[in-house]
């Protein structure tokens, strides 16, 4: 995957910043890469929580800058203000986000009911402390072990690519310090506004928070690249994608293949052809190109 590199004049104005109140420690996620039946190295690598679902606080102290689906206009009103006045603080991945890993197993909750309850999570595979995990996807096979039996209606468990900057985007935007080890960056297909952060900067302007979601909105930025989707699905179906949503002459919605509804309605469940009650293997073989579109915008 080949990224393109900008060169844009410093400004110190104001930044995306990271906090200091509670340590980011990325748990601990290895794998492994093939050449051949047999012949494989075990990578030790991690995740990291996506900024989206990070306590956006004040610089200065414990007040949030971000409460339940909308910026608290406490701290900061402006673009520029928020950015420069808010900072994106660390995780505690197992007992605040119900993320745990044991070896080269991850577990996400949906609902963590603890004393801050959460809800939902999305996590990103780490080469570094400070680095995405790249692929090369043409031409190569992605297998993983998948359980989806407590995966209910409504829900979605998803693993797909995404054309992401390694870092994060802190050398594209100089005002994203805080970088991939704190999750930032994330863009896809849809060109998604709920990002509170793009290209570096608070999303703040024109912000609308979601009449049907406690926990997001959306801003007048879009985040978008290149994706391409392996599993979206749950206990009771799935879909897969190869999404290339509103970038320049694609389809928004991608070219999803949806078993039940092309009439297989016997082979993807709770005891059907792929049970869905037991843990069961994912192949897919990589057959297109898929490289970056750089772009963010207002929408």
């Amino acid at each position: 995957m080949r990224l393109t590199v900008l060169l844009i004049i410093l400004d110190l104005a104001f930044a995306q910043l990271a906090g200091n109140i509670i340590r980011e420690i990325h748990p601990p996620l290895t794998w492994k890469r093939c050449k051949s039946a047999g012949v494989c190295e075990t990578i030790q690598g991690g995740v990291v929580l996506d900024e989206n679902w990070r306590w956006l606080r004040d610089v200065g102290g414990f007040s949030d800058c971000f409460r339940g689906n909308d910026w608290t206009y406490e701290n900061c009103t402006t673009t520029e203000s928020c950015t420069s006045r808010c900072v994106l603080e660390g995780e505690d991945y197992e007992n605040t986000r119900g993320i745990g890993t044991t070896g080269d197993a991850i577990s996400l909750r949906y609902l963590n009911n603890q004393s801050l309850p959460t809800a939902n999570s999305r996590v990103f595979l780490m080469a570094s402390e400070t680095r995405y995990q790249t692929f090369t996807l043409l031409g190569n096979e992605i297998a993983f072990d998948v359980d989806l039996s407590n995966v209910g209606c409504g829900l979605n468990a998803a693993l797909y690519f995404v054309a992401m900057s390694p870092d994060g985007g802190s050398n594209k935007f100089p005002t994203n310090r805080a970088g991939a080890k704190y999750g930032t960056g994330y863009c896809d297909a849809s060109c998604l506004q709920s990002q509170r952060y793009v290209g570096g900067k608070a999303n703040i302007n024109g912000w609308e928070p979601s009449p049907y979601d406690s926990e997001t909105g959306i801003g007048n930025q879009g985040a978008c690249c290149s994706e391409f989707d392996v599993l979206n699905g749950y206990s009771i179906c799935e879909w897969d994608e190869c999404n290339q949503g509103r970038l320049p002459d694609c389809d928004r919605w991608g070219c999803d293949y949806n078993p039940y509804r092309l009439g297989a309605i016997d082979f993807f469940g709770k005891g059907k052809t792929v049970d869905t009650t037991r843990q069961f293997t994912i192949a897919h073989w990589a057959n297109i190109r898929f490289g970056p579109i750089d772009s963010t915008t207002d929408l």
